[in-house]
């Protein structure tokens, strides 16, 4: 029978033992955990291998990218479209705000 205290029923191992597998007497059962559960994980060598190679892979994009960038989107072109100054800033500024102002 279940505690009369407790809110819920422990569901927390309910798929190593089954759904509605019968709760052992006695209380809450819960499995040992690690300290930290990134310290299991980084110990293991195939993790480290795999951790290493996938930031080797990702520093060759990077490098690939930023040497053809200029193929794919030339940047002298974007540079005419974000040559703003503070009073083109201001005069669209004033024009959001008072539009009923504009002639």
């Amino acid at each position: 029978m279940a505690d009369p205290h407790q809110l819920f029923d422990d569901t927390s191992s309910a798929q190593s033992r089954g759904y509605g597998a019968q709760r052992a007497p006695g209380g809450l059962s819960y499995p040992a955990a690690s300290p930290t559960p990134h310290a299991a994980f980084l110990a293991d060598p195939v993790s480290n291998m795999a951790m290493a190679y996938g930031s080797s892979l990702a520093a060759q994009g990077k490098e690939l990218v930023d040497k053809n960038i200029d193929r794919f989107i030339p940047i002298t072109k974007l540079k005419y479209y974000f040559a703003v100054d503070t009073m083109y800033v201001g005069r669209k500024l004033g024009l959001l705000f008072f539009p009923y102002l504009h002639q």
